[in-house]
């Protein structure tokens, strides 16, 4: 928090390439959870559920016990579709 009480914008980290997701996954390790959003640009649906968790992420007052992450499921298929064989959570259409 700020001197002022405000607490600063999360920030949610994209996930363009397997660099990224081992970097934030070595970032948390031990310390703190990950909460992933995977979105599809081309589905209306993901693109409003997209806009959804990124105001409600904004909208936090207090700092989470984790980060936050989103990965496009087309433009980073290669590595979401690794994430969800780590994770065992696939992305459903």
């Amino acid at each position: 928090m700020r001197r002022d009480g405000i607490l600063p914008r999360m920030r949610i980290h994209p996930l363009p390439d397997e660099a990224a997701w081992t970097a934030l996954k070595d970032a948390c390790r031990g310390r703190c959870g990950i909460l992933l959003l995977k979105f599809s640009p081309i589905c209306p649906v993901s693109a409003a559920a997209e806009r959804e968790f990124d105001a409600w992420v904004q909208a936090l007052t207090e700092k989470p016990g984790f980060e936050v992450a989103k990965i496009d499921v087309i433009g980073a298929r290669p590595l979401s579709r690794g994430i969800a064989g780590e994770l065992r959570v696939r992305h459903e259409s």
